[in-house]
């Protein structure tokens, strides 16, 4: 192999290394999404969730067995259920003494979804023991389809999107180091006055950038799985492909960010805008599809959009058409590619003397 290359290389690894913003948008700060958003979209995966029930009755032992399965506690005034209730200990009180029945919830935005249902969910279940049937009015089944290969909960569509934020960070951001801070500071003129060749600057710089990115989504999936016991289903010859193919649109994507805004320091204020952007706009939390249609078209213009759906496709919980799949990989290989081409010949080859 080509010593200047592997030199090249070796110098990019230790300067990855030493440069915090890399590091951080790239490995650290998807990891802060999974710990702090992992549990929200846990819960919303449990199928078999179970209520705390208070109950004030005369016979409450009567009346218990048709809440099953969910857990009954039985107080003995009004005072001591409202109060469990309002201090979350209950996540609904039913008084069913001698005269109408009351049922006590808590009236805040973070239970008013959970409010709706728990109501219907009581007065269902008096009326059953009123009848005094254990037979549901309406017996319904749940069948999960699969969207793609596996069935899949919020969870995993979570931590898709997130491997694909450390992607994007680990493309844009580094790539707008590499041409902008680098030129700036005169580290590329300086790699060009020895025998060093653009392209191998260019491809040490790309290559040192698609390891680290591997080593971030390994990362991620370790702690999904660790923490959450999320395990995706990857093909590893797709996955592979997935990231080298990502990592260069995503570094192709920095490129075109430097172009635009010429400047390094706004360039890399109008990446972290990008970002957040599309952080919100791209389906890393929700389906793109629960956007507004007015605002859709904001999602489709945006990359990391279709990078999701193909590492979607990859881990198996989205279906997709192969030709599809091989398309946008393509497009991410022929215009990443492209403009690393172009920012060669922009930032790397001016400097040769």
């Amino acid at each position: 192999m080509n010593k200047r290359l592997i030199h090249a290389t070796r110098t990019f690894m230790k300067e990855t290394f030493r440069n915090k913003l890399d590091i951080f948008f790239t490995v650290f700060f998807p990891i802060l999404f999974i710990v702090i958003f992992g549990n929200m979209f846990l819960m919303g995966s449990d199928q078999d969730q179970i209520w705390r029930v208070g109950l004030i009755a005369e016979e409450a032992g009567e009346i218990e067995p048709y809440f099953a399965p969910h857990r009954v506690t039985v107080y003995d005034d009004e005072e001591s259920l409202s109060t469990a209730v309002e201090e979350r200990r209950e996540q609904v009180g039913v008084d069913y003494r001698p005269g109408a029945a009351t049922i006590y919830l808590l009236e805040d935005l973070q239970s008013m979804g959970e409010g709706i249902f728990l109501q219907g969910f009581v007065e269902t279940t008096l009326r059953q023991y009123a009848l005094g049937t254990d037979q549901q009015f309406i017996a319904l089944e749940d069948e999960l389809v699969a969207v793609g290969a596996e069935a899949a909960f919020e969870i995993d569509y979570l931590i898709t999107g997130v491997m694909a934020l450390s992607l994007l960070s680990g493309g844009m951001f580094a790539t707008i180091g590499v041409f902008g801070r680098y030129k700036k500071q005169e580290v590329i003129k300086r790699f060009m006055a020895t025998p060093m060749k653009p392209w191998e600057f260019v491809t040490g710089a790309s290559f040192t950038k698609i390891l680290l990115n591997f080593a971030a989504i390994m990362i991620i999936i370790y702690l999904s799985r660790l923490l959450y016991g999320v395990s995706l289903d990857f093909h590893w010859g797709i996955f592979l492909a997935i990231i080298l193919t990502s990592s260069i649109g995503m570094m192709g994507f920095g490129v075109l960010v430097l172009l635009v805004f010429r400047k390094t320091e706004t360039a890399l204020t109008g990446a972290s805008i990008l970002y957040v952007i599309m952080t919100f706009f791209s389906g890393v939390y929700f389906p793109v599809a629960f956007i507004p249609d007015q605002f859709q078209w904001v999602s489709r213009i945006l990359p990391v959009t279709y990078l999701i759906e193909v590492l979607r496709y990859g881990a198996g919980i989205e279906a997709m058409d192969a030709g599809y799949f091989l398309m946008l990989n393509g497009v991410f290989v022929i215009l990443g590619g492209g403009l690393l081409v172009l920012a060669s010949k922009r930032f790397v080859d001016s400097e040769k003397q």
